[in-house]
């Protein structure tokens, strides 16, 4: 559906961002919460088991270090070859595979992030520009005179000096909230009306690319884009993103009784005429299908969304180290019950000998 709206265009598109300060959330954004918690809740959990094997068999060594080693890929002294354990080598090794695949999902991630130079941030809201204190150029609103037969210039009050500023007056219609009010008080603030005496068209008002921008209303700023490309080639010229009090274009029907309505619309629609009876159109297909699908739509209130998981070789590996870990405890357990009853053999056979 055809719509118009008001749009900002500038040459200085760059967002000041003095004084905040690089970020680090790039170092954490590769894996999601979820992905975090779970290494968080594994590193604990693997420690504590090889702190007690260590305790067991007298090794003064740091588990929490040696798994965050493995992670950053250090080398690190474990165990001497004599007093090696096949309790602590089943549970360190899987945790060496895991901590390859993290590694590498950690750098692949982030080669590209962090040391590629940075894409400059540009301005893309409204709210954006009015923090940088932009001045808005608009053009005066002019109507057809039918005895000169030309446009001139409107001469009535200061709220309809411009497009934007009708667009301001029925958006303040509205139920607004006080914020929303803020915003198009400070907007209409800083609105700059260009007049016939003022001798300046858009293009040449923003041509400096200083903390200035045009908001025409709707397709127009299509050529002004081209004709602000043309003239600053180097700039930043930017089309914002946010589409201010988006308006509909077409025809508005009331109180129709015509059954064929909607037929006989249709075929102006496919002679190219885009109208708001589309939406009127869509409202009843919409009903007709709710009336349709409301059994099976309400038929549904007992299934339950499912939460987003940890999924591919990331998932693989945390199942493997708990699955070894249970089989770490039992090998574990298996060498402790060997060593003590080699000892008693060692009690016994020394006064034979």
């Amino acid at each position: 559906m055809a719509a118009e709206s008001h749009r900002f265009l500038t040459c200085d598109g760059l967002l000041n961002q003095a004084g905040s300060g690089p970020s680090f959330y790039l170092l954490i954004s590769t894996f999601q919460f979820g992905s975090w918690f779970a290494l968080v809740i594994m590193i604990l959990l693997t420690a504590a088991v090889l702190k007690i094997i260590f305790n067991l068999t007298r090794l003064y060594r740091n588990p929490i270090l040696i798994l965050i080693a493995f992670l950053v890929e250090q080398g690190i002294e474990v165990t001497p070859q004599k007093r090696k354990m096949y309790a602590s080598i089943f549970l360190l090794a899987p945790w060496l595979l895991m901590s390859i695949v993290i590694s590498n999902a950690y750098k692949g991630q982030n080669v590209t992030d962090l040391i590629s130079p940075p894409k400059p941030i540009t301005v893309s809201q409204f709210e954006e520009i009015l923090a940088q204190n932009y001045t808005l150029y608009v053009a005066m609103q002019k109507y057809y005179d039918d005895r000169s037969r030309k446009f001139v210039e409107w001469a009535g009050t200061s709220r309809v000096l411009s497009r934007l500023h009708i667009s301001i007056e029925d958006y303040k219609s509205e139920n607004l909230s006080k914020d929303e009010l803020k915003f198009l008080e400070k907007l209409e603030s800083r609105i700059f009306v260009i007049r016939d005496r003022h001798n300046l068209t858009l293009i040449n008002a923003i041509s400096s690319c200083n903390k200035s921008a045009i908001v025409p209303f709707g397709n127009a700023i299509d050529e002004y884009e081209s004709q602000l490309k043309f003239l600053r080639p180097n700039s930043h010229v930017v089309k914002s993103r946010e589409e201010f009090y988006k308006k509909e274009r077409g025809w508005l029907v009331g109180y129709a009784i015509d059954p064929q309505l909607e037929t006989r619309f249709s075929a102006l629609f496919q002679a190219g005429m885009i109208n708001l009876w589309r939406k009127y159109i869509q409202f009843l297909r919409m009903i007709k299908f709710n009336s349709v699908n409301r059994a099976s739509v309400n038929g549904r209130d007992d299934e339950k969304v499912k939460p987003l998981q940890i999924g591919g070789n990331f998932s693989v590996v945390f199942y493997l180290l708990s699955i070894l870990i249970v089989f770490c405890t039992a090998v574990f357990c298996f060498e402790r019950i060997l060593g003590r009853f080699g000892r008693k053999n060692e009690v016994i056979l020394f006064p034979m000998e």
